[in-house]
């Protein structure tokens, strides 16, 4: 008796489903956001300061800076955000830990949804989308619904949702269990 040694797919006569152009350009800009989200969640944890240290090194720039120039009104916008949003950025250096952990476990939960929607896998898409929105109720639980206030803010509350809207439409496509 002789061994089968073919696919399983062309025993049983499946051809492989193939990937929409939508669904592909999605995990493409998926994996390289969460490359770039690990970036920054590494850099920001590193590069975090309090408060007080933020104030001390931008307003000891401005006294090297000069009275005039581009660079002098960008350092005191920098510090006038600072001022303004000081329980924002306390908070953000106080929870930087939580932010860190919780950041990173979210991440790697769009990384595993979109693999798997890659694969069309159905269940790829809850673990995307909890990775992508839980992130937004555990920055609002943690700083604040404004945030620091800027349109920067905003956007990274809008750009989830419009990536979760954006696979929801391509769920009809996600064919495997």
């Amino acid at each position: 008796m002789e061994p089968s040694y073919q696919a399983q797919d062309v025993l049983q006569n499946e051809l492989p489903a193939s990937r929409p152009k939508g669904l592909n350009i999605l995990t493409i800009l998926t994996f390289i956001g969460c490359g770039l989200g690990y970036l920054g969640v590494l850099a920001g944890l590193f590069m975090s300061k309090d408060y007080n240290a933020q104030r001390a090194e931008l307003e000891d720039n401005l006294d090297k800076m000069g009275s005039s120039g581009f660079g002098r009104s960008l350092l005191e916008s920098q510090l006038e955000s600072l001022e303004k949003n000081r329980a924002y950025f306390e908070h953000a250096y106080e929870y930087r830990y939580i932010i860190f952990g919780s950041m990173l476990v979210f991440i790697t939960m769009c990384l595993i949804g979109a693999i798997r929607m890659r694969q069309l896998r159905k269940s790829g898409f809850p673990i995307y989308a909890i990775g992508e929105l839980a992130p937004i109720a555990v920055t609002i639980a943690l700083l604040g619904f404004s945030g620091d206030g800027t349109w920067k803010t905003y956007l990274g509350y809008i750009i989830p949702v419009i990536f979760v809207a954006l696979y929801a439409a391509q769920r009809k496509h996600l064919v495997r269990e």
